[in-house]
Formats: C-alpha cells, sequence, structure tokens
C-alpha cells in the first residue's frame, strides 16, 4: 500500500478546543507529574522506544520525556499536531526510528503508544475533574485524536509491512543470484586449489629435493672446514657434529650424536679429564643457553695427548623469544698462540738485550720523536726516560750538527739506507757529548719505513784525543814552518810524507808537485847524489842517526849547501815507523872556508 492509497490525515485542529485548553493547563501546572506518570505507564508497558534511550539515566530519561510532551502539547496548541504527526511518520517510515529528529519523537511516540498517552490525559482528566469541567468534552476529543491518528499509523504499518515483504522478496531474489554467482566462484576456487595443492606438492618434493642437496652440500662445506662446528640442544645434547670432531678426537661422530655433553666429553678425556672439562666450560655453556652470544679462549687435549688452544664461538639459537640451543665453533689457534708466546719471549730477550746493552741505543719514529731508549742511552744524553718520550732527536742534537744529521736521516727514510754519523748531543745540564751513531732502517711487511733505530757510542774521549792530538799538530807545524830550517818527515821506508813551509819557500815548488816527482833527490846536485843516497839507505838499514853536507837547488836555480840530518822515531816495540829530518843552509861557511 502506497501513502496516496491510505486515508486523509487531515483534520482541523479547531476539533480539540478542550484539548488545547487542558494541554495549556497541564504544561503550566502538572507537566513534571504528568511526565513522571507517563514514565511509570511506559515501563509497564514496555515501550520499543525506551531502547532508544538505554544508556541514559533514570533522570536524564524522565527530562527526555518532559521535554518531548512539552514539544506534542506545544503543537497542539498551535494547531500544529496533526502536521507535525504526519512528518514523524514519514521521517518514521523513511530513517527508522533511531533517526527520528527529537521534535518528532513526541508524535512517534504517540503511534508507537497512543493508548499510553490516551490513559495519561484520561487519568489527569478523572483526577482534576473538579478544576476541569470539560472533562466529558477532552475525553471525546482526545479518543477522536487518537482514532484518527490510529488508523494512519495501521495503515502505514500495513504499508511498510508489505514493501518490506517486497524488498525481503526482492533481497531473497538478489540473495539466490548472489549465492549461485558464489556457487560457481567456488566451484572455480575449489578447481584452482585443486590445481595450487598439486603445484604446490609438485613444489614440497622440488624443495624436499633440493634441501636435501643444501643438507648435503652443507655438510660438505662444514666437514671441509678446518675448525670444529657443532649443535647442542637445550638439554644439552649434541644434534649436530661436523668431520673435524674425528679429527681432532679420533673417535665417530656416531658415538658423540643425541648424547649429552657430559658423557661425551669422558669418551676421549676419561672420566676425570672428562668431568673437570665440563666443570670449566658448564658457565659458558649456562649463558649460552641464557640467549648470550660470547667467546673464549681454551685449551684442548686432542688425539694422541697432544694440546691445541682454540678460540670458542657460542652462538644462540633463537625461536618465538626462546633458545633453542646453540652453535660451538672451535678455531684452532694453535699457532697463533704460540707465535704470540714465542713473539712475547722474543720481545723479553730483546728487551734484557736492549735495555743490559753497554752502548746507548734508541729509537725514533718518521719525525724524529723518540720511541724507545734503553738506560745506557739515558745515561749517555743525561736525560730521564720521561723526558726522552716527549722530545725529538732533533730536540737534544747540537745546532752545529744538525743540518747534517736531519740531511742523512731525511735520505734514510726515502731509500731506507743505514747510515753512520758522529755528532753531539746537548745535555740537561748544558754539556756536550760526542757519539757514533749507527743508524738503521726499521720497515714494515711491505718494506716501507717504520721507524729508525740508533746504536750509540761515547765517542767523547777520542774526540778530546783527537782535539789534542790536532792541535799538537797545528802546534808542530807552526813550529816547523817557523824555523829557518828545512824540514820533512818520511814512513820507515824512507817515502817523505811532509815538508816544512820553508822547503816550499826555498825550493818554489808545492805539495802537488812534490807527490807527482820523487821528493827531494830531484833537488840534490847529480855530482854528489849517489854518495848522498847511499849514505841515506846505509843508515836507514842500521837504523841509525844520519848526517850528510849537500848542496840543494834554489827556486831561482842557483845551488845552496845544507848541512842534513835525520833521526828515526820508533813505537813501544822499538820498531821504527818514521824518520824526521832537518836541512840547514850553510852556503856562507862553505864558501869562507873554500
Amino acid at each position: 500500500m502506497m501513502m496516496e492509497s491510505m486515508p486523509d490525515f487531515s483534520l482541523s485542529d479547531r476539533n480539540f478546543p478542550h484539548l488545547k485548553r487542558f494541554g495549556a493547563y497541564l504544561l503550566g501546572h502538572h507537566l513534571q507529574e504528568a511526565a513522571e506518570v507517563n514514565l511509570a505507564l511506559a515501563r509497564q508497558a514496555e515501550m520499543p522506544l525506551l531502547t532508544l534511550f538505554a544508556h541514559l539515566s533514570e533522570q536524564q530519561l524522565l527530562e527526555v520525556v518532559k521535554e518531548n510532551l512539552a514539544v506534542f502539547l506545544h503543537h497542539l496548541s498551535e494547531h500544529s499536531a496533526l502536521e507535525h504527526a504526519l512528518d514523524a511518520l514519514h521521517n518514521w517510515r523513511k530513517d527508522s526510528l533511531p533517526t527520528i529528529p527529537r521534535a518528532g519523537v513526541a508524535t512517534a511516540d504517540l503511534i508507537l503508544g497512543y493508548h499510553v498517552r490516551k490513559q495519561v490525559l484520561l487519568s489527569f482528566v478523572e483526577r482534576y475533574t473538579q478544576q476541569v469541567p470539560e472533562a466529558v468534552a477532552i475525553a471525546r476529543e482526545l479518543d477522536l485524536l487518537f482514532a484518527h491518528t490510529e488508523k494512519y499509523a495501521f495503515g502505514l504499518y500495513v504499508d511498510l509491512q508489505e514493501e518490506m515483504q517486497g524488498a525481503v522478496l526482492h533481497e531473497l531474489q538478489e540473495k539466490n543470484k548472489e549465492l549461485a554467482t558464489a556457487l560457481e566462484e567456488l566451484q572455480a576456487a575449489e578447481e584452482q586449489l585443486l590445481r595450487t595443492n598439486n603445484e604446490l606438492e609438485v613444489r614440497v618434493q622440488e624443495r624436499t629435493a633440493a634441501l636435501s642437496a643444501s643438507e648435503h652440500q652443507l655438510l660438505t662445506i662444514t666437514d671441509a672446514l678446518p675448525g670444529l662446528i657443532t649443535y647442542i640442544d637445550r638439554e644439552e645434547r649434541y644434534c649436530f657434529i661436523n668431520k673435524t670432531f674425528e679429527d681432532w678426537f679420533g673417535i665417530a661422530r656416531s658415538q658423540a650424536m643425541g648424547k649429552r655433553l657430559p658423557d661425551v666429553l669422558p669418551l676421549f678425556l676419561g672420566k676425570e679429564g672428562g668431568a673437570a672439562a665440563y666443570r670449566e666450560i658448564r658457565g659458558y655453556i649456562r649463558r649460552a643457553l641464557a640467549g648470550e652470544q660470547l667467546q673464549y679462549v681454551a685449551r684442548l687435549i686432542t688425539r694422541g695427548g697432544a694440546p691445541k688452544h682454540v678460540l670458542v664461538h657460542y652462538v644462540p639459537q633463537r625461536e618465538g623469544g626462546q633458545v633453542l640451543g646453540y652453535y660451538a665453533l672451535f678455531t684452532d689457534i694453535t699457532e697463533q698462540v704460540e707465535a704470540e708466546q714465542a713473539l712475547k719471549k722474543s720481545e723479553a730477550r730483546f728487551s734484557n738485550l736492549f735495555n743490559q746493552n753497554t752502548v746507548g741505543m734508541a729509537e725514533v719514529d718518521l719525525t724524529g720523536k723518540f720511541a724507545l731508549v734503553n738506560d745506557c742511552y739515558c745515561q749517555l744524553v743525561g736525560r730521564s726516560r720521561e723526558e726522552l718520550y716527549q722530545k725529538r732527536m732533533q730536540d737534544i742534537s747540537h745546532e752545529g750538527d744538525l743540518p747534517h744529521n736531519m740531511q742523512l736521516f731525511q735520505q734514510a727514510v726515502k731509500t731506507g739506507s743505514p747510515f753512520t754519523i758522529e755528532k753531539r748531543y746537548t745535555r740537561a745540564d748544558g754539556t756536550q757529548v760526542w757519539v757514533r751513531n749507527a743508524v738503521s732502517v726499521v720497515k714494515d711487511d711491505h718494506h716501507q719505513p717504520l721507524s729508525l733505530v740508533a746504536v750509540c757510542q761515547d765517542i767523547t774521549n777520542k774526540k778530546v784525543a783527537e782535539q789534542a792530538l790536532q792541535e799538537s799538530r797545528n802546534l808542530f807545524q807552526t813550529f816547523a814552518d817557523s824555523i829557518q830550517s828545512l824540514a820533512w818527515m818520511s814512513d820507515a821506508g824512507g817515502q817523505v810524507l811532509w815538508y816544512n813551509q820553508r822547503w816550499y819557500e826555498y825550493t818554489g815548488t808545492t805539495a802537488d808537485i812534490m807527490r807527482q816527482q820523487q821528493g827531494w833527490v830531484n833537488f840534490l846536485h847529480p855530482d854528489h847524489l849517489d854518495a848522498a843516497m847511499a849514505h841515506v839507505r846505509s843508515a836507514r838499514e842500521k837504523g841509525v842517526n844520519w848526517e850528510l853536507t849537500i848542496p840543494l837547488k834554489r827556486a831561482d836555480g842557483e845551488w845552496g849547501w845544507f848541512l842534513a840530518r835525520a833521526i828515526p822515531i820508533r813505537d813501544q816495540a822499538g820498531a821504527i815507523i818514521r824518520w824526521i829530518g832537518t836541512s840547514t843552509e850553510i852556503t856562507e861557511q862553505v864558501i869562507t872556508q873554500q
């Protein structure tokens, strides 16, 4: 049934004059009491409208009822009650009861529970008969209003039922179509699922074969590794062991697989040795099973009693936050440990040798900064080890020797070539010490310079002696050059090594010319040469002094007479090592005698 076919709802509000006056009276005087009675009756009748306000408290619900009643009576007094009821019914049909606006709630309430409203108003009419003379007229008008509303509501209900049935039928048809479509899709899905299942079975077979091959490959790889690899579960049972286990301990893996660690250790360590070994590693095992990844160095006794140093890694396996077991990886570091021990021994020997050496030794980096010094070096340069470690070699070297020293230093860094230098160090007290430094370059594995090591020998006394000797030579040279006689010095065989300045002035020759010629023989008069040489040779053979009067040629070509004398110089053993001779001019005396 459509809305257009329903009975006419229009009814003039003028047909309810007494009801309007009674509603105004009720609003002005007894609204609170009317609302409370209305609420009580509504609850007794279990009206569906109350479910809309289930979340409200009693006082809040009472306020809603009072407000709706006031709105209804207000509309009634304004001659618009029926119009509002019609609007509310349309809205109710369209949007369902929960969406009816508050102004129309009273009308919806009227439709759903008109008999309740009627009884409420009639109860007031009866209660206040003395105050409302038109009680019978009010009751009649009230019956007319609610009868008309009930009639329209019933028609609306029938219409809604028909629409609902049609909608349900249409919905069932649509559902049937959807069900048929879903059935087709389900069949297609079942076929697809079957194909997928077949594909999955093939993939599972392939993956199983691949996994088996992968496990075989992994086992092959782990067996080829030089280290020992095991997996131990939470019960401390061996679940995986690689072949290195057999190589190290000389027992088959099958003897250990599935057994607990405390039961396996005695197999190759003996009962007491196995128990002791388990006590040593028990703390590490507990930490690994608690989820800690750790490593430590251990000493194992392998097949034949040979000790082996190993680096042990424990790696826990977790799943879902729980530790299922741990992987144990043992890396053989025996050679490394032995090398480190040998290195420590070598370093100890080097340290003893370095510090107990009777010569100074120092190591500096490529900038010259001291890296290592021994006690003898500290004493040599007059500084403490701590002080030297804050300085460079350049800081304590004599400034006069530093340019040449740095040239050799930088060349050694560049080429790696050693060098030797005699230089001076300035001590903390300002004194100086002469040293002979034999410097060598320390290189890395790639033959690149790392540092320089100097072996220092104190040559202060030697330098003092050389200086004294030089001073003596200078004094002798000065003395020899200042005398009037011609002086010379030869080796034990007669080869002249030195002439004084007076010789060069007299002969007009030079040292280079004297080295190129046969010495003084070229300046001896030919008539006296043979006799003079025979005399000198005889005296040299006898090792005695000799004396001759001989003529020597001057620079101007003239001849002068000289008294030549020579004496031998002997060493501590008495052997002749030098001849020293002088030639004093006696030309005037010879002429006078002639």
